[in-house]
């Protein structure tokens, strides 16, 4: 017999990390932007693209096609993945190697180091906060290094949270141990 679930599920207090980049798209911007505007992840890279909307291609007797766009993503807090799309808790858009992995931590440890919270940004805020942090297509390893180094350490994962804003601030503390 399996014993009962408790309802203390172990993952609700794990550190997470998620990292983009400017191919990401459509569904992970829907992830990566519902965890970081719940203050539940940490997300790290460079912008992504920016698709927010749903379309239906539909054939027309002509054999020509009309491209129906019938919904269109928006953020839990409020802002819409089109054209915005993610902007990173910590950017990496302009660092490599072991020396950019040291700026990183140290922007993820500063509470101006993140990036600023999105919600009421008007869109030249948004192009500012965009062009802070340009989207790119690679993948350095220095995304992955500051992920596990965030990850392992309670605090900086909390300072990381913590440079959302005010509305993150009450769930930093879930980046501790179980």
């Amino acid at each position: 017999m399996e014993p009962a679930a408790t309802g203390n599920a172990v993952a609700a207090r794990l550190p997470l990390a998620v990292l983009i980049n400017g191919g990401s798209a459509s569904a992970s911007e829907i992830v990566a932007a519902a965890l970081q505007d719940a203050g539940r992840a940490v997300v790290i890279g460079s912008s992504s693209y920016g698709k927010g909307t749903v379309q239906t291609v539909l054939r027309l007797p002509n054999n020509g096609e009309l491209i129906l766009t019938w919904a269109r993503l928006i953020a839990p807090s409020g802002y819409a993945l089109q054209q915005h799309g993610v902007v990173p808790t910590v950017c990496t858009a302009d660092l490599d190697g072991p020396a950019g992995l040291a700026t990183g931590m140290q922007r993820a440890a500063s509470p101006a180091g993140g990036q600023r919270a999105r919600a009421g940004l008007d869109e030249a805020s948004w192009a500012a906060l965009r062009q802070g942090c340009p989207p790119r297509r690679a993948a350095p390893a220095v995304d992955v290094a500051m992920a596990e180094r965030l990850i392992a350490d309670p605090a900086l994962y909390a300072a990381a949270l913590r440079s959302m804003g005010p509305a993150h601030t009450a769930d930093a503390s879930r980046g501790g141990s179980p």
